[in-house]
């Protein structure tokens, strides 16, 4: 199940486009490749809403997607039948520190990670999260249209975008 390069690029650029298009289509701001101070790691990508900042983390995997409970009750991720737990928790990790960073700025918005899977198939019993992370069972898009009428404070796109290009800059 090794993952190459190439292939984890395709999924990011394929993601990036579907993002790209979203954002053009409801007028907010997608970023792409963002640095993670102290770290070598990056943010795929973030989509910024008047209402929610999306933290998403592009996966290009082969298999099934499946999100559904073990024997202790604790839902898991599976792809091709396997535990890919550990990817809703670096996507969990990564949207904790832009929402630390956006409260020391005092900026009150909902941060919301986010994995989406470049050209799943998920199972037809997958659940559409996992420990608070948003899976992309029923598409980004549609995410986006379930979010955009929370009750929460609405935020400034390109103040909060600013800030957060100030802290997490791109990467390339």
């Amino acid at each position: 199940f090794p993952v190459t390069i190439e292939k984890g690029v395709i999924g990011e650029l394929g993601v990036a486009k579907d993002l790209d298009y979203l954002a053009n289509e409801y007028g907010l701001t997608a970023l792409h490749d963002l640095s993670i101070p102290g770290s070598n790691a990056n943010i795929d990508h973030l989509l910024v809403t008047r209402k929610v900042v999306y933290v998403i983390d592009a996966k290009n995997y082969k298999g099934i997607v499946n999100i559904s409970k073990n024997k202790q009750g604790r839902k898991t991720l599976k792809v091709g039948g396997r535990y890919q737990t550990l990817v809703v928790e670096k996507v969990k990790k990564y949207a904790e520190s832009i929402k630390e960073f956006l409260e020391s700025e005092e900026v009150s918005v909902k941060v919301m990670p986010l994995l989406a899977f470049y050209q799943a198939k998920f199972h037809e019993d997958s659940s559409a999260s996992v420990d608070g992370v948003t899976i992309n069972v029923f598409g980004i898009e549609n995410e986006l249209l379930r979010n955009a009428n929370i009750k929460s404070p609405e935020v400034d796109i390109d103040s909060v975008t600013n800030l957060i290009l100030g802290k997490f800059p791109l990467k390339n």
